[in-house]
């Protein structure tokens, strides 16, 4: 997740939060005057009301935009909202730290709402740093929220006390622990904890550097190791890069200036490069005559993957020669042979580039241990008397691909660190349980029709469903998250616009529009939320 991408979907938030004069006559004094001058005087005066909708506002609109397409049913929505309303409500009642800890339980729903996980995960990741803190107990989430969330958390924490008790220092150790989460810990439990420690190393830089260095090795040696097993590359990857920063600061900052000479706009170059094959493999008549269809897929190799390479072969950096990748997965027809589609593919790679003599790994004539099979060639891509950049091609069938990816030959159980064969197929039986208990989750919550994320936040002040919020139900739910009755009861009688003594979800949906008028807090409060969901890190190679 670079920061790029979090500083356009943190302006396209901004986008939706309308710092304009929608439905006020004058600005005093840095206030905003209604229009209906029988409402209270300003915005201002209603500082902890206006914010904290505001803020809730800001927050769920944030997480709508982000939540995986299977979570598709109200209750799903609702079960979000409910524990976001929980989180703020616990957290807004902490003296002075209770901000950070509210940033930081965004930073790390949105990280999971990138990993497009469901809506109980989604839940626990909202509650897991006041319950980490111990501002809110499992016995008040289990009844507010219900058991499955409860428990998650509950392993969650037991996650964190296995690692204290185990001297993480040395190989065994750290492997010895890999196997026992994987073994005795919820596999949801332990894609809350390394994207927790993903949020955690992000900021690391805000820490004394004796911290940063903690949170590294144990991110190196348990973290890192359990996301490329589950399968989570994007967050394995930026740990790798996050910890190669933090241990050694000095090599990644050679690394990187290096990267930034010799591959200006290696993202632009993959693009070119993929465009440019798929072209010429769609023309290809005696490739077409072997095959179905094809995909072609790239990557740049990470700085952490890089310096590995470096270290075990004591290699310049302009010898690394996969910095850049494509793959390509071919589907064979039926009555032809997938090997020598592959061998075209190479023919045709050699027309287009210039190969890198004694490169060529053949592991379909000759798979590896595993089971392995795939060709591998690298190329000169612009001057091959400069030796660079340079550039692997991977060719390989779908059924390859398929058993490189998710069987025992997997690239994520390798670099996990998972090589014993029982182990492997032990992890399997785990993520099918964990994948079949989602599925009957989902089950059993699709029955509701979808609506807006702005309806759900209509529901969640209409306790009883009846389309309008009575003086009564407004009060619970501001009374939740620590609004007064006076406030809140001034605070309706501004959303009450037609004054009837409650709100339908026409002057709900034009007090949202109205509330965001808090122009200056609104605005630190997203400029804050989006430092800690991109952090500094938008330099890094995904």
């Amino acid at each position: 997740m670079s920061g790029k991408k979090h500083e356009n979907q943190i302006d396209k938030s901004m986008s939706r939060l309308p710092f304009l004069d929608l439905s006020c006559s004058a600005v005093n004094d840095g206030g905003l005057v209604p229009y209906n001058d029988s409402g209270p005087a300003s915005f201002r005066a209603l500082p902890g009301g206006g914010q904290i909708v505001s803020e809730l506002t800001t927050a769920w609109d944030g997480l709508a935009d982000r939540l995986s397409p299977t979570i598709t049913s109200q209750k799903h929505m609702q079960l979000i909202l409910s524990a976001l309303k929980l989180t703020f409500s616990t957290l807004n009642r902490v003296p002075g730290g209770g901000r950070s800890i509210l940033l930081k339980s965004l930073a790390l729903a949105y990280i999971l709402a990138e990993l497009q996980m469901d809506a109980k995960v989604m839940a626990a990741g909202l509650l897991h740093s006041a319950v980490e803190e111990g501002l809110l107990s499992i016995s008040v989430v289990n009844q507010q929220l219900g058991n499955d969330i409860g428990r998650i958390l509950h392993d969650c924490m037991r996650f964190k006390r296995t690692l204290k008790q185990m001297d993480l220092l040395d190989e065994d150790s750290a492997r010895a622990v890999r196997r026992f989460c994987l073994s005795y810990h919820d596999i949801l439990s332990i894609i809350i904890e390394f994207s927790s420690r993903l949020q955690q190393m992000r900021h690391a830089h805000d820490l004394p550097r004796y911290e940063q260095q903690i949170l590294a090795l144990e991110a190196l040696q348990i973290h890192v190791p359990l996301a490329h097993v589950i399968g989570t590359k994007e967050v394995s990857m930026e740990l790798e890069d996050l910890v190669f920063k933090v241990l050694l600061p000095h090599s990644y900052a050679f690394l990187s200036n290096w990267l930034s000479s010799s591959w200006a706009d290696e993202n632009s170059i993959l693009e070119e490069c993929k465009l440019r094959l798929s072209s010429v493999l769609e023309k290809d008549e005696e490739l077409n005559l072997l095959i179905e269809g094809f995909t072609i897929v790239g990557r740049l190799k990470s700085r952490f993957s890089i310096m590995k390479k470096l270290l075990k072969d004591g290699r310049k950096p302009e010898e690394v020669y996969d910095i850049a990748g494509l793959r390509v997965v071919l589907t064979p027809k039926a009555d032809t042979d997938g090997h020598i589609a592959c061998f075209r593919v190479l023919e045709i790679v050699r027309l287009l580039w210039s190969e890198v003599p004694g490169r060529l790994k053949d592991y379909l004539t000759n798979p590896k241990s595993n089971g392995y099979q795939s060709l591998h060639v690298a190329v000169y891509l612009l001057n091959p008397s400069l030796k660079q950049p340079t550039m692997e091609l991977q060719i390989r069938t779908s059924t390859m691909d398929l058993r490189a990816r998710d069987g025992d030959a997997s690239h994520s159980l390798y670099k996990g660190g998972l090589t014993d064969p029982e182990q492997v197929q032990q992890l399997k039986k785990l993520m099918m349980a964990a994948a079949d208990r989602a599925a009957l989750s989902l089950n059993e919550l699709d029955n509701d029709v979808m609506s807006t994320s702005a309806d759900q936040m209509f529901l969640l002040f209409d306790k009883n469903n009846d389309g309008e919020i009575s003086m009564s139900e407004f009060q619970q739910v501001m009374g939740d998250l620590g609004v007064d009755e006076k406030e809140a009861y001034e605070l309706l009688q501004l959303v009450d616009s037609n004054r009837d003594g409650s709100v339908n979800a026409n002057e709900f949906a034009e007090f949202r529009k109205k509330v965001t008028l808090l122009q200056g807090y609104d605005a630190r409060f997203i400029s804050r939320l989006g430092y800690m969901i991109g952090g500094s890190n938008s330099e890094f190679r995904k």
